[in-house]
């Protein structure tokens, strides 16, 4: 009988693990407080593989992200988070969107 106890216990703990890793992992709904109109870029697949914001550190999926074509250094794109485009600040720069790894639009702030 103690084992079964231990073993259901254990199951219980599993599916609540499941559970919650699912919630806290599952990519959040973004919201952007901001235009996307077409661009010279539009197709175009992005050069780097990892992809995180180079403005608050969040880890970003190439499933939707953000990169600042004049910030680029080298080997090394300027990422950013949908939360972080607004707050760049640089007059004149072009930041692209990306959907899936290719460019799919530029971010028009006015």
């Amino acid at each position: 009988a103690g084992i079964i106890t231990l073993a259901c216990s254990a199951l219980a703990l599993c599916q609540a693990l499941c559970a919650t890793s699912k919630t806290l992992c599952s990519p959040e709904e973004e919201v952007l407080h901001f235009a996307v109109v077409p661009s010279a870029y539009d197709g175009q697949e992005y050069d780097f593989e990892y992809v995180g914001c180079d403005r608050c550190g969040k880890n970003l999926s190439r499933n939707h992200f953000f990169a600042c074509v004049e910030l680029r250094q080298g080997m090394k794109g300027y990422e950013l988070c949908a939360n972080c485009v607004p707050q760049l600040e640089q007059p004149g720069h072009t930041i692209l969107e990306y959907k899936k790894g290719y460019c799919t639009g530029q971010v028009d702030l006015s």
